[in-house]
């Protein structure tokens, strides 16, 4: 009988300890998260832009799939500098 009791109290003891790890690797993990944020502005000019799009899909158009860089497109419909500041 006493045997069965020590047993019980080391699996029980066990439980404790791997419950407690869990929940602090939770919480650990809960520290870790980071949040991304998007802040999308409105282009300098909706209506070129606008054009622009229907020019690149359109095949009689000279702007017929030429598209624009990251870079070029911030220059081209971006907003300037003193807005975004």
């Amino acid at each position: 009988m006493r045997g069965k009791q020590i047993v019980i109290t080391a699996l029980s003891s066990l439980l404790v300890l791997g419950t407690g790890l869990a929940i602090s690797a939770d919480q650990a993990k809960a520290a870790e998260k980071k949040s991304v944020v998007n802040v999308t502005f409105k282009p300098s000019d909706e209506n070129e832009l606008t054009d622009y799009v229907y020019n690149t899909v359109d095949p009689t158009s000279s702007q017929y799939h030429q598209y624009l860089t990251p870079s070029a497109f911030a220059d081209k419909f971006g907003q300037s500098d003193s807005y975004i500041r």
